[in-house]
């Protein structure tokens, strides 16, 4: 894009949102990895490498551990906020000052442009935390209970860390009648009361909520819907604990919204491949009851296992043609009850899209054969290491005499099977390699 080349010629560093987010929580000081990583939704060797990778983008001199590389990071909080600042203004007079700019660039780069310039204007306010609501339709509507009650402890422990992103917006009257209501004993939240919309932090709203907190520390923008969209999407897939279908249906939105993103950009802002991207998308093919076993909270209910990316993908194959969509049921069905591993379901994908006519050549190629090989590779290593058990345990048998006669050849006829199994590891082991 242009206008962030416009930034990178001014020579302030460009950050990117897990980096900007890290610098943030670290100007209020330095705390422990895990809490800095519970913070961020990130694992702490996720955290590390974002670490690193900053302070080698800031040219700061390498430490011996990742706890010194954290700390010295966070001593140079304060230098850091202000070359955030700066960064943002300069963003914001490449993006918003400059309307020919605009012009130019294409509608999904200047609806990035206005969005980046909506969160530099942004201004930190405090808001009661019920005046303020989730975002209707937003990118994630999973959150793990387990990941929820750490940020509550956090909360508890050490309060507000990381800001909300929020925007002024009335609620849609279509929501008024059936909405939820809250209350804690003292205070009823209702959506007709509310007065702001979640851009980014829901999580941490929900945590307040839950503690009772009268205020929390957010940003207030301005910006329309698909900004506000936009804004939610790219704070949210920086980060980990999404399902299969909220990753999907975000690309899709985005790539079939008022303001199309290329699949590019859309893949990009998650972090992903275009052809990991494509694979999402297939997941959305699939009928409505197969997507039902994708969705961790209904599958946890009903006490089955959840079908993950890897198991989707694989089943995903079957749903272009809705013939296949019986098969792709009953597949799905026996992962969920736990009859069948990853590997097994791959096997009834082929075998069903074999008996359709599908070309053997494409079905190995979407199984990647390499990962197939490695896989005959051990098991055909493990096969051998039991036949030269078998072999020594029948030998010592052999010796003290009760081993029966008819029994010896056995004995022979495991050692060739051995012979053979390792003249094929070789040729496999080989393949592998070239392969890798």
């Amino acid at each position: 894009m242009k206008a962030l080349a416009k930034v990178v010629e001014t020579g302030l560093p460009v950050f990117t949102p897990l980096q900007v987010q890290l610098l943030g929580l670290l100007e209020s000081g330095p705390p422990d990895e895990r809490t800095v990583a519970r913070e961020m939704s990130v694992d702490v060797n996720e955290l590390r490498k974002t670490v690193w990778k900053l302070a080698r983008h800031l040219s700061l001199p390498d430490q011996a551990t990742p706890a010194a590389e954290l700390s010295h990071l966070a001593r140079h909080a304060a230098q850091l906020a202000v070359m955030r600042k700066q960064a943002e203004e300069t963003a914001l007079r490449a993006f918003g000052g400059n309307v020919a700019l605009l012009q130019s660039l294409a509608p999904w780069q200047a609806k990035f442009a206005e969005v980046a310039a909506a969160i530099a204007k942004g201004v930190l306010v405090s808001v009661n935390p019920y005046k303020i609501r989730p975002m209707f339709g937003q990118p994630r509507d999973y959150f793990p209970e387990e990941e929820q009650a750490s940020l509550e402890a956090s909360l508890g422990l050490m309060g507000q860390v990381q800001d909300l992103i929020i925007r002024k917006k009335p609620p849609p009257q279509s929501s008024l009648s059936a909405a939820p209501v809250f209350e804690d004993g003292q205070r009823v939240w209702r959506i007709a009361d509310t007065e702001f919309e979640i851009c980014d932090g829901q999580r941490r709203w929900q945590g307040a909520m839950s503690k009772g907190l009268f205020e929390v520390r957010a940003k207030l923008i301005e910006i329309d819907d698909a900004g506000a969209y936009l804004v939610a999407v790219v704070s949210n897939f920086n980060r980990v604990g999404h399902t299969t279908l909220e990753k999907a249906r975000s690309i899709k939105r985005l790539m079939e919204g008022p303001i199309p993103f290329p699949i590019e950009a859309a893949a990009a802002m998650q972090g992903i491949t275009v052809v990991t991207a494509e694979k999402l998308l297939s997941t959305l093919k699939l009928p409505p009851d197969i997507q039902e076993l994708m969705d961790p909270k209904v599958q946890r209910e009903r006490g089955q296992e959840t079908i993950g990316k890897m198991p989707a993908y694989e089943i995903a194959r079957l749903a272009g043609n809705p013939v296949l969509h019986e098969h792709a049921r009953h597949i799905a069905g026996r992962y969920v009850r736990g009859e069948i591993k990853l590997p097994e379901l791959r096997v009834e994908v082929d075998r069903v899209l074999s008996r359709s006519g599908v070309d053997h050549y494409v079905i190995a190629e979407r199984n990647q054969p390499a990962r197939r090989l490695r896989l005959a590779e051990g098991k055909i290593s493990l096969a051998i290491d039991s036949l030269r058990d078998a072999k020594a345990r029948l030998e010592g048998l052999q010796e003290e005499g009760v081993l029966p006669t008819a029994s010896q050849r056995v004995v022979r006829d495991i050692n060739d099977i051995a012979e053979i199994a390792t003249k094929i590891l070789v040729i496999v082991s080989g393949q592998s390699k070239k392969d890798n």
